[in-house]
């Protein structure tokens, strides 16, 4: 038999190197883009537990007029109010001992401590109050809280997301920049 040319069947050692680098980059790409895509989905779980928490806050405020079990636990910072801060599941129980639904608040408070993992969750709900009686007779001013805004640390963006009771949202590095979520959540 004639032996015409040899047909190498295979790649060559280059041809193999180059394919195998061409998938190390397509690996380290993909990689990336899972780790910001697992922070991106943290703060969209952080921020939809944050708005369940004011709708559960806005069905009792329908019931009751105002946002006084929500907002208004402590007077003493009369204007705004630090109705709960929560850093731990204890936090969350303590927050909503006094609500209609306790369950649901702390299932979702404790899904935004969960979420922000580490121990870096912070959760915190403003009462925005209004006094009546307070300038004529200080000791019988009686609070009323028809505003409330949320606030949570979102760790993906490294920034605060705040929900104000009229659904306007703002995102900021301190928490209060936007006055129309803190200190005016209706947007008035």
């Amino acid at each position: 038999m004639a032996s015409g040319s040899k047909k190498n069947k295979g790649f060559t050692l280059i041809e193999l190197l180059m394919i195998i680098a061409i998938i190390g980059v397509l690996a380290s790409i993909i990689l990336v883009n899972l780790g910001s895509a697992r922070l991106k989905a943290r703060d969209a779980s952080i921020m939809e537990s944050a708005e369940t928490i004011m709708k559960l806050a806005q069905i009792e405020c329908v019931v009751s007029g105002d946002y006084g079990m929500w907002g208004g636990l402590d007077s003493a910072f009369y204007p705004v109010d630090v109705g709960c801060t929560a850093f731990t599941a204890v936090d969350c129980d303590s927050c909503f001992a006094h609500v209609s639904n306790p369950s649901s608040a702390r299932a979702a408070c404790r899904s935004i401590l969960n979420a922000a993992g580490d121990g870096n969750g912070e959760f915190m709900i403003w009462g925005i109050g209004r006094g009546i009686n307070c300038h004529n007779n200080p000791g019988a001013c009686q609070h009323t809280y028809p505003d409330l805004s949320i606030e949570v640390w979102l760790p993906g963006k490294q920034k605060y997301y705040c929900i104000g009771s009229n659904g306007r949202v703002s995102i900021s590095v301190d928490g209060v920049s936007d006055p129309g979520c803190f200190l005016d959540p209706q947007g008035q």
